[in-house]
């Protein structure tokens, strides 16, 4: 094995335990740039999990923020709490979106229907002109297809723990293994809804000032709720998204080197 397959096979052993396997890949003839491949996609959910630990970082920060100015002013410690919501969810939608974009960019023709051509989004996906790819003559396909993907997932929206299970489902993923984080995501979800759209008014509110409780330790349990969530699915959509990229591969070069999520688990 030359010195740059293996820091490859290295590297990517440092995000989902695939060592052997992608040693294996290798050895058994599938091209570096294959590997490389591989090593780019999970690079890239890293990335995005690596953005959603920061966004969490400032929330906890955030809270510590609140705690020191509530003696002086308990009011601006509550709308610090309620700036902490609206910037987790934004970041669970970030992330989310990010895992979309990576399932799409490799996905099957029947999947990528459903995405409209860039800037032609408010026709069917399955209708455009001939003459609506003239604008993208000097553009590769893939590059097409990326730019494409991005502006559709631009518009997309995760309201509810219901459509986090979804993108979970579209990735090859159960969503019942998430289960016991949804109360707690769905909560947060909305309250955030609440402090946008009703500014946190208390419902049936005589006053302007008649604000809704929020509590220090409730906004805690969301930001460390967000954060487990995207360190998990990080780990477990990296591993399925090489493998089964893997085993589209392998028949191309070898009859044995298919995977499996049990195996790369092991």
């Amino acid at each position: 094995m030359t010195t740059v397959t293996k820091t490859i096979v290295e590297k990517t052993a440092t995000t989902h335990s695939l060592h052997s396997d992608v040693e294996k890949l290798v050895d058994s003839g599938i091209p570096l740039s294959k590997a490389k491949e591989y090593v780019q996609i999970v690079d890239s959910i890293a990335i995005q999990a690596g953005r959603l630990a920061f966004n969490a970082h400032r929330g906890q920060r955030l809270i510590e923020a609140s705690e020191k100015v509530r003696g002086a002013d308990a009011r601006a410690a509550d709308d610090i709490l309620r700036a902490i919501v609206v910037l987790m969810h934004a970041s669970l939608e970030d992330f989310l979106r990010s895992v979309s974009a990576v399932h799409l960019r490799y996905a099957s023709p029947d999947i990528l229907n459903d995405v409209p051509l860039l800037h032609v989004e408010k026709e069917r996906p399955e209708k455009f002109f001939l003459g609506a790819l003239v604008e993208y003559r000097d553009m590769s396909v893939s590059d097409l297809i990326d730019r494409s993907v991005e502006k559709y997932l631009e518009r997309t929206t995760y309201n509810s723990t219901r459509d986090i299970a979804g993108v979970l489902r579209a990735v090859g993923i159960p969503s019942d293994r998430y289960a016991p984080l949804f109360p707690e995501l769905d909560k947060m979800i909305s309250r955030r809804h609440y402090i946008v759209h009703r500014a946190d008014l208390a419902k049936n509110a005589s006053e302007d000032t008649n604000l809704n409780v929020i509590s220090p330790k409730e906004v805690r349990m969301w930001v460390d709720t967000v954060q487990q969530f995207g360190r998990d699915v990080t780990n477990e959509v990296s591993a399925h998204r090489i493998i089964e990229l893997i085993n589209q591969d392998a028949p191309r070069f070898s009859s044995d080197i298919a995977l499996s999520d049990q195996q790369a688990s092991e």
